[in-house]
């Protein structure tokens, strides 16, 4: 039904044609839904066929991580039917719809007329909806029922901007191409945009729609991947440096392990995992981990941390600045509840920008195994070995079966969170896979219904032609009427997204959190294909001479 309404002004102005020639409307309706039927039921069919021809093959897909053509969404065989029957009754319904109710709006689209100009009232809902998402929450971080309402309403505006803004931006953009000076090209393209603008309006406003709505799907993203977990598993996923734990039962000689763990293909080493924290007893006195063990030890669970001495305790990254008095001694303990008095450390180990913040936040210390008394606290229930190795598959079995080795009913488990990161990495790939296929479907619809209208116009481009407007001209006047819409219109709504978007983040206030790189990806990609496809336009818009087609001009 929305491919039959494509190229409705095209349409429109053949059932004008047939009415100036005296058709009753009932005769007129009854050729549109011959028409609109006869096409449905040839695609629906067709597209029926090639749905279970190609099966096999998209079976075999996995869109974000999930099967989304598996057995459990195979259509039942009524459905199938249904849409073969239902689809061709739906785009007779609306064919007969009237789009042009008037006489005199069909003789304005048999004469080639320009368009009523959209009322400015279109632009109030979008600006209304951009000024509410401008109002940001209060400091405290308290967002109210209110203001969530607020929200909502303004996203829902600015979608609804979205599609009234379509006709304004197209007729304003037809303005000013036939009053630019000096290109014939430019001034063709504004007249066509003038009298035919329902077919690129439709188009344009529903993968303006479309957009918005993936490109805000998408800055919403960006809230679940700044989270600590998120980026924690993603280093160690995506980089080179994958921290694993091997649980070792008591008794086993845990400095051997460490060497034989090392030992396994792609490691980048491995050591005891010793921890000792200051007891918590509220804001006066924060919770503090020392990481206990050797400058090679932290550089191996750090990679890039510098100013370690093996001679000396130290604070890591912030450390000192959470601990606050730096007069006082710093009392550590184990898990056993045993503790250990030690002066408060003078220097600073730097920690990098980019280093796992989970793993950065969790030792704000540094304590060499060498430090006289800290031999009685490390003695904990269950040895641990951590080991940091290359992300490469299989390498987790490989752990294992080291593990066995050293010990039967050894564990081996990630020191990272791989739900979180497979849940995130599978949203972000499906809101990819939606915008691929919102901008397929509306750029194939954008391009079938602009070569469509190119041969309805073969006249108009045959009398152009025979008044001595060259072919080139022809074709950049079908290029810059397919173009100038979308290239404006398609950031337009990445825009429009980005704004509901940064909203959404505003109230979290993880503003910090702009996925900026992906929102300018989608819109140059969305610039680029519109390009493309307008680019594809042209090649059936200026037909070479011919003696018919003279003849029916």
């Amino acid at each position: 039904a929305s491919v039959a309404r494509l190229s409705a002004g095209v349409r429109d102005r053949r059932l004008a044609g047939l009415r100036l020639l005296g058709l009753t409307p009932a005769r007129t309706r009854v050729v549109a839904a011959v028409e609109s039927g006869a096409g449905a039921v040839v695609g629906g069919v067709l597209g029926l066929g090639l749905f279970w021809l190609t099966r096999p093959g998209v079976s075999q897909l996995e869109i974000a991580g999930r099967d989304w053509s598996g057995t459990s969404f195979t259509p039942w065989p009524l459905a199938a039917a249904a849409v073969v029957v239902g689809l061709p009754a739906l785009s007779v319904a609306v064919a007969l719809l009237p789009t042009r109710g008037l006489r005199r709006g069909m003789l304005a689209l048999a004469k080639l007329d320009a368009a009523r100009m959209p009322s400015p009232w279109r632009l109030l809902p979008l600006g209304v909806g951009l000024l509410l998402i401008g109002v940001r929450p209060s400091t405290d971080g308290h967002i109210s029922n209110l203001r969530l309402a607020v929200f909502v309403a303004a996203v829902v505006l600015c979608g609804l901007g979205a599609l009234l803004v379509v006709p304004v931006l197209t007729r304003l953009i037809a303005e000013l191409l036939v009053r630019l000076p000096g290109r014939p090209a430019v001034r063709i393209a504004g007249r066509r945009l003038q009298t035919q603008p329902a077919g690129v309006s439709r188009v344009v406003a529903g993968m303006l729609i479309g957009l918005f709505l993936v490109t805000g799907g998408r800055m919403v993203l960006g809230a679940f991947e700044a989270q600590d977990s998120y980026v924690s598993a993603a280093l160690a996923v995506e980089g080179d440096h994958a921290p694993y734990l091997v649980d070792l039962p008591r008794g086993i000689h845990l400095e051997a392990a460490a060497d034989r763990l090392a030992e396994v293909d792609g490691a980048h080493g491995a050591y005891i995992d010793w921890s000792v924290y200051t007891p918590c007893r509220g804001v006066q006195s924060p919770c503090l981990t020392a990481f206990v063990g050797s400058c090679a030890d932290l550089t191996v669970a750090v990679p890039g941390v510098s100013g370690c001495d093996d001679s000396t305790p130290a604070w890591v990254g912030p450390g000192e600045a959470a601990w606050g008095d730096k007069s006082s001694d710093v009392l550590w303990r184990n898990g056993q509840g045993e503790h250990l008095r030690l002066p408060a450390p003078t220097t600073t180990i730097a920690v990098p920008t980019d280093s796992d913040p989970i793993r950065a936040d969790n030792l704000q210390a540094f304590i060499p195994t060498s430090t006289p008394g800290l031999a009685a606290l490390l003695a904990p229930r269950y040895e641990d070995v951590a080991v940091v190795v290359q992300p490469e598959p299989g390498i987790q079995g490989e752990l294992r079966a080291v593990a066995q080795e050293l010990a039967p009913g050894a564990r081996v488990y990630p020191s990272f969170w791989t739900d979180d990161y497979e849940f995130i990495a599978g949203l972000r790939a499906l809101v990819w896979a939606v915008a691929a296929v919102v901008l397929a479907i509306g750029l194939l619809g954008f391009a079938i219904a602009a070569v469509d209208r190119s041969i309805d116009r073969r006249a108009e481009m045959v009398s152009l032609q025979l008044v001595g407007t060259p072919r080139r001209v022809i074709r950049a006047a079908q290029w810059w009427e397919a173009a100038l819409p979308l290239a404006l219109g398609l950031p337009l709504a990445v825009l429009l997204g980005w704004s509901a978007g940064s909203g959404y983040l505003a109230l979290g206030g993880a503003l910090d959190a702009q996925p900026w790189e992906s929102v300018l990806g989608l819109a140059g990609v969305s610039v680029a294909a519109a390009l493309l496809v307008a680019g594809l336009t042209v090649i059936a818009c200026a037909p070479r001479l011919r003696a018919d087609l003279i003849r029916r001009t």
